[in-house]
């Protein structure tokens, strides 16, 4: 993607951003999840008038390094990074104490500007001392709006992510009842959009019952691409008050049933696709980096 580039560091005559990109190994294969994120700030921040590269598990000593993901590699790396290193965090931290933290967070916390996709998270980070954490809410860019819509939607429901108890009931309650059901894990880019292009709906069953957290990081790029998404919510799920109406939320318990009422409903679920678009377009990037940026 053009947005992006590895580049060799040379001298620049201003002050230049680079975004590293922390995926050490395939195990962690996770992480490729930002890379659309990694693209809409790097898109917001060239329209902003600035240079911006692209680095994979590297730092750069001449830049102003944005990262995302440095909390998995070691202590002794992370020493080496630049103080003026901007961590951006996109995982879901909240409820969690600092006994569950692990060490690499901890000195991110005690070295770094902070940058957080949730106000969630901003508790668990007071906790570690830092009352400065700067809430940088996920964007949008043009760029990611680039998924076509098939013309013929052979996936009635797509779920994708590592597997999980929930996820696998409601794969099995869904593909039970009759459905075109797919369930991938570890297909990103290209090989994941197809998938998307074919589907109806995509459903996010959330994972992580300590913090309770919508993920926005992933339903983001659905909504730029006007995609239908259907997202479990408990009664103690933080998510964004602009956002609840442009995803169908539900439970574990009627997640079946409002699946195949979207999917029997073609006009409603256009209107959902629509309304999604346009709610997660107006979160222009450039405004939310200003804004950052100025503080």
């Amino acid at each position: 993607m053009e947005i992006l580039k590895t580049v060799f560091r040379r001298k620049r005559a201003k002050p230049y951003y680079h975004l590293m990109h922390c995926v050490p190994h395939r195990k962690l294969h996770g992480l490729n999840g930002y890379y659309e994120v990694i693209e809409t700030v790097a898109w917001g921040l060239k329209q902003l008038g600035n240079d911006v590269v692209y680095g994979l598990n590297q730092h750069d000593p001449e830049a102003i390094n944005i990262t995302f993901g440095e909390h998995v590699f070691p202590v002794e790396y992370l020493e080496s990074m630049p103080k003026n290193t901007i961590c951006y965090n996109l995982e879901q931290i909240r409820n969690l104490d600092s006994q569950s933290l692990n060490e690499q967070v901890k000195y991110v916390a005690q070295n770094f500007t902070l940058w957080d996709y949730s106000a969630a998270n901003l508790e668990t980070w007071a906790g570690l001392g830092r009352a400065d954490v700067q809430v940088v809410p996920i964007g949008y860019a043009p760029i990611l709006t680039r998924i076509p819509k098939a013309i013929e939607q052979d996936i009635d429901v797509l779920i994708f992510g590592s597997s999980s108890e929930t996820r696998l009931h409601a794969f099995d309650a869904l593909t039970n009842a009759g459905l075109t059901v797919i369930f991938v894990c570890g297909l990103y880019g290209k090989a994941r959009d197809d998938l998307i292009t074919r589907a109806k709906i995509v459903l996010n069953v959330n994972k992580y019952h300590h913090a309770q957290v919508f993920e926005i990081v992933r339903a983001s790029y659905l909504l730029a691409n006007r995609k239908a998404v259907v997202s479990t919510l408990d009664a103690n799920t933080f998510v964004e008050e602009e956002i609840k109406a442009a995803i169908k939320f539900t439970t574990m318990e009627t997640l079946l049933d409002d699946c195949i009422r979207l999917l029997k409903n073609d006009a409603e679920r256009c209107s959902l696709e629509e309304y999604g678009y346009e709610l997660m377009s107006k979160r222009d990037i450039r405004a939310i980096l200003s804004t950052a940026l100025s503080i």
